[in-house]
């Protein structure tokens, strides 16, 4: 999970995100840095390329969020 967390917030970086990442124990927590209804699609977008590209199965996470800043991803295995 270490690997993936540290694959995410750099994969977030990368893309001008300032948001907060840290490793939960089923998973990770995002905070947004403008919790916004925009902020939080843009993210969820950088989320949904970001199993595009890495080796992770989406398939595996229970991706929610809301508009007031914080996106969890939890692993259902």
């Amino acid at each position: 999970m270490e690997e993936m967390v540290d694959n995410l917030r750099n994969h977030l970086y990368d893309n001008d995100s300032y948001a907060v990442v840290e490793e939960m124990e089923e998973g990770v927590s995002i905070y947004l840095d403008l919790p916004s209804e925009e902020s939080y699609f843009y993210h969820m977008k950088l989320i949904e390329e970001f199993f595009r590209i890495y080796p992770y199965s989406i398939d595996e996470f229970l991706i929610e969020g809301d508009y007031e800043g914080c996106i969890t991803i939890e692993s259902e295995i």
